[in-house]
């Protein structure tokens, strides 16, 4: 063989070796010179010729395709049904949850890059460590191949962080993100009135069933607060909207489990205004 054509990627003509050892990155005998790639996708062509400079006759050409990456990483979080193993959706940071919807029984599976490492560690809202898995699927909860245990979490806010491991104990780029499980089916906040709606005096907000820690935040049209009001229990508020300017208001009733935004209408007040019914005649409405 008189030479060796490499191909790397998108370059046709990445280097050409006229002795053996043919190598990506020359070499002097069997000393070879160092390559440090960038992380991601590669494909290699290697194409052999009869004659020196890749000239002559062209033989088989035979191609790789590989990905470098430096260390463990977690991609991703997925959320499984645990009752059916399937997937509900990428979870991700700031997510609500909400059991009336999906179910009570959660499954989360951490994807890793490269897909399987040494072993996993997940730490769980204030469990650090909460548990350790060392064969994928990496679940908090363990399972059995994709047969994912349930995990039946209570009403709150949750952090989930998991910490890969490489071979035998290097630590990876970890992944952690925050979410909410509500209960929206017999939340307190989804029987909430406002009345009278339009107003220009006074607007009543009333909650059929009490709301603990429920903040009340009202932003006019251009985004800034105009009532701000943090309640140990909500059950019934009158807000004062006399000097309000007129038109559209977002009502912000948030509790820790729960968020509702309500329109809240003001209207023109309603003042007395002189009308002429007659060259001598004048009446005050």
């Amino acid at each position: 063989m008189g030479s060796v054509r490499f191909a790397l990627n998108s370059n046709p003509n990445y280097r050409i070796e006229n002795n053996a050892p043919y190598a990506l990155q020359a070499n002097n005998a069997t000393n070879y010179f160092n390559w440090t790639p960038a992380e991601g996708d590669y494909t290699l062509t290697a194409t052999p010729f009869s004659e020196a400079q890749a000239q002559g006759e062209e033989g088989k050409a035979a191609s790789i395709d590989f990905h470098v990456h430096y260390g463990a990483k977690v991609l991703r979080f997925l959320l499984f049904n645990a009752d059916t193993d399937e997937l509900i959706k990428p979870l991700e940071d700031g997510d609500v949850l909400d059991v009336s919807v999906l179910g009570p029984n959660f499954s989360i599976v951490a994807e890793t890059m490269p897909p399987e490492v040494g072993k996993l560690e997940f730490a769980l809202h204030d469990q650090d460590p909460y548990r350790t898995e060392l064969n994928a699927p990496y679940a908090p909860r363990g399972n059995l191949g994709t047969d994912y245990f349930p995990w039946t979490p209570a009403l709150g806010n949750y952090t989930v962080k998991a910490t890969p491991f490489g071979w035998p104990t290097q630590m990876g780029e970890p992944l952690s993100l925050s979410f909410d499980i509500v209960d929206r089916g017999s939340d307190e906040l989804s029987q909430v009135s406002i009345f009278p709606n339009a107003s220009d005096n006074w607007v009543n907000l009333r909650s059929a069933q009490p709301a603990p820690q429920t903040t009340i935040t009202v932003v006019n049209q251009q985004g800034r607060v105009v009532y701000s009001q943090e309640l140990a229990v909500f059950s019934e508020l009158r807000i004062p909207v006399n000097d309000w300017n007129p038109g559209l208001y977002l009502c912000r009733i948030a509790s820790p489990t729960r968020e509702e935004i309500r329109r809240i209408l003001i209207k023109e007040t309603c003042a007395p205004s002189l009308i002429q019914l007659s060259p001598s005649l004048l009446c005050w409405v």
